[in-house]
């Protein structure tokens, strides 16, 4: 973050993960940001949910993913979004380096076309955005010899300008990222297919001269100078308010954090407590979204009942890797107290009508730090929206053994 909350400023050094005495087994310290399950807080109402700090990368092109809506709090477009209390007016993002002096337009709002185009603008309806921008020519290298390029330590710049209850705020907020993973001088044809497609390109399809994305350093003073921080952060130090409204966006007072009543059984009493990494992450619905995928599979294959379980952890997950829409997914499931047991529940109650038993919603609490477990129905209302997110048939397979036992004789449906 550029400048203080409130106080005297505490500059943190960019740590390059050897000998940090941080306790992260020579990690990246990323004690200066706030991370929160796998998304990282800006002081504005964005929330970053790839990449992490300090990640390496590399590849055809730089995905950033960020969270527009303050956490689901605020109405994205087409929804009307004007609000006389909290509302977004832009992000504008660069990729600037203090070592190499480089500072690259990812996204300014100058054209129609992404990544230039108003982030707000793109995609809509969805509460994520998806910033997908191609690395210019001086930062292609194989990963090894750096000599001649402009690779090394970047930073991904976020702007954001926005009201938060009624003052206008100004924040610039800095994700450090390596550039050393291997980037080919031509992007691979099979980039079209993501959405948004990357960009910009040059005229010949190739990657742009950094000359002609680039811009003046800034002096970090003057950035300071420029900012209006709020006094802390939002959806956390400071409770989101929004006006009602009857036109599509929020219809009540929204007061964020939200509180959990202390008598409520479906999340345990020490949950606020827990470290992030006992619970449901990005990086979590990444693999759930993959064992969703080879369940479906299994089913479509018509894999004997008794192997689901086996065949839907049969794919290999991998931390690192980007699924896409994964941030969606995860926003779909988060709201249930145990994501993680989608597959099993489905299984058991899979397996009880494939038997002509009826699927019993039986509370149960398989590990106490983690509350308690979702009962299919909890899980069956979202099958059509993760089965669009997944790309699955999930609803439309357990709706199909159901049809079949209606008319079906008293033997079990066992699958083949």
């Amino acid at each position: 973050m550029i400048g203080p909350w409130a106080g005297p400023q505490h500059v943190q050094p960019r740590q390059n993960g050897n000998n940090n005495g941080n306790g992260q087994k020579n990690g990246p310290d990323t004690s200066a940001f706030n991370i929160v399950n796998g998304r990282v807080f800006t002081p504005g109402l964005g929330i970053i949910l790839a990449p992490q700090p300090f990640t390496p990368m590399g590849g055809d092109f730089l995905h950033v993913a960020l969270d527009v809506s303050g956490d689901g709090k605020l109405p994205v477009p087409p929804r009307p979004i004007d609000d006389p209390l909290t509302q977004v007016y832009n992000f504008t993002m660069f990729l600037t380096s203090n070592v190499m002096q480089k500072n690259f337009t990812i996204s300014n709002i100058t054209t129609a076309t992404p990544p230039f185009a108003n982030i707000m603008s793109q995609e809509m309806g969805s509460t994520v955005k998806h910033i997908n921008f191609e690395w210019p020519d001086c930062l292609v290298g194989d990963g090894k010899d750096v000599q001649g390029t402009a690779r090394g330590e970047y930073n991904i710049t976020i702007h954001q300008s926005y009201r938060l209850n009624g003052d206008n705020r100004y924040t610039i907020f800095n994700l450090p990222i390596s550039v050393t993973n291997s980037i080919s001088q031509f992007p691979g044809a099979g980039q079209l297919s993501t959405n948004p497609v990357p960009g910009p390109l040059s005229g010949t399809g190739g990657r742009m001269s950094c000359a002609s994305i680039s811009n003046p350093m800034i002096d970090f003073q003057t950035l300071v100078n420029s900012v209006n921080n709020p006094p802390g952060q939002p959806m956390q130090d400071i409770a989101i308010e929004t006006t009602p409204r009857s036109d599509g966006g929020q219809s009540a007072w929204c007061i964020c954090p939200m509180k959990v009543r202390s008598g409520s059984s479906s999340i345990p009493r020490q949950y606020h407590r827990m470290a992030p990494q006992e619970r449901f992450s990005v990086t979590d619905a990444v693999q759930l979204k993959l064992q969703l995928q080879a369940l479906d599979h299994a089913l479509t294959s018509r894999v004997h009942v008794s192997q689901l379980a086996a065949a839907c952890q049969s794919r290999p997950f991998h931390e690192t890797v980007y699924i896409d829409g994964s941030e969606e997914f995860y926003l779909l499931v988060k709201a249930l107290s145990r994501p993680d047991l989608i597959p099993s529940v489905y299984i058991d109650a899979y397996s009880a009508v494939l038997h002509r038993r009826p699927y019993l919603n039986a509370y149960k609490v398989s590990d106490f730090s983690k509350g308690v477990d979702p009962t299919f129905s909890d899980i069956r209302v979202l099958l059509p929206a993760i089965d669009a997110l997944c790309e699955t048939e999930l609803a439309a397979s357990f709706s199909r053994l159901e049809d079949r036992g209606k008319h079906a004789s008293h033997y079990p449906l066992f699958m083949r």
